[in-house]
Formats: C-alpha cells, structure tokens, sequence
C-alpha cells in the first residue's frame, strides 16, 4: 500500500491553520471538533477509495463517517438531539452502513433486509422521540413484529446462498 504524503501535508496545512487562527484570536477552535472533522473527511476519503477497489471495511468506514458527522455537526451547534436519540440514530447509521455494503457488493443483496429494518426501526424511534409517533406505538409494533424480521432475514440468505458461493469462489 502506497502511503500519500500529499494528502497527509494537507491535512498539517489545515491542522496548522486552524491552530493559528485559534491562537491569534480570530477563529476560536474546539480540538475536539478538529478531531470529529478530521475522522470524518479520513474516513470519507477511504472509504470512496476502498469502494472504488471492491476492498472491505465499507460497513465500518460508512458507520466511522455517519458518526464522526455527527459529532461535527453537534459540535457545531447544527444540530440538537436529546442523549436518548443516540441509540436509534446509531441504528439508522449501522442500516446505512449496511446499503454501502450492498452498493459495493451486490452479491450481498440479503443484507438489504436488515438495513430496511434498522433503518426503519431507528426513523421510527426517531420519530417517537420528536412526537410524531407515541414510544408505546413503537415499541408495541417492534414488539408484535420482530420475528417477521428474522423470518425475511432468514429467506433472504437462503435464496442468496449461491451468491455466497460465487463470492467465496473469487
């Protein structure tokens, strides 16, 4: 793997700027939204270059991305969720994690069932939170209908079997 002294002088360029205006007073910076930004465009910048290349890490890379944007975006006062929001956005982020993964290996199709569901559930959970759905309505449809999702979950790798194969055979 060829290592990019290119990106990583940017990267001290911008660091660097940031420090000096922060030191002269005339842009305050927080290290930590330094930090969440920074995490972010990494692993935005990787995670194109591994889908480009069919290499793996996807799921983590898009879960890393969704999470460090919105550590930078909180931090920047873009946005405001209440703590008990972190679990469903973390659900919707690990669904789309799991469509990146589809987007870069179609074979896996069958993961597209979890994602809807995870997505779903979270956007739902979501929802509850800001009022535009009662908590006790989600959790009494979760509740009734998880198995339906394990029941898709489970047709869908059965008929995806030989996309397994194919894949392990590459």
């Amino acid at each position: 793997m060829k290592s990019h002294p290119v990106g990583f002088g940017i990267v001290l360029i911008v660091v660097g700027l940031a420090m000096l205006l922060d030191h002269l007073d005339i842009l305050a910076m927080s290290w930590w939204l330094i930090f969440w930004a920074s995490v972010a465009v990494g692993s935005a910048v990787v995670l194109v270059r591994n889908s480009r290349h069919k290499q793996g890490g996807v799921f983590w890379l898009t879960v890393l991305f969704f999470f460090a944007l919105y550590k930078t975006l909180r931090l920047l006062g873009a946005l405001e969720f209440h703590e008990s929001m972190g679990l469903p956005l973390l659900m919707v982020i690990a669904g789309i994690g799991l469509v990146a993964v589809v987007v870069t290996h179609p074979v896996r199709w069958h993961l597209l069932v979890p994602a809807v569901i995870l997505i779903g559930v979270g956007g739902a959970m979501v929802l509850a939170e800001l009022d535009v759905f009662t908590a006790l309505d989600v959790r009494t449809a979760v509740n009734n209908y998880w198995p339906v999702a394990v029941i898709l979950f489970g047709a869908a790798m059965l008929l995806n079997s030989r996309g397994w194969k194919k894949e392990r055979s590459l």
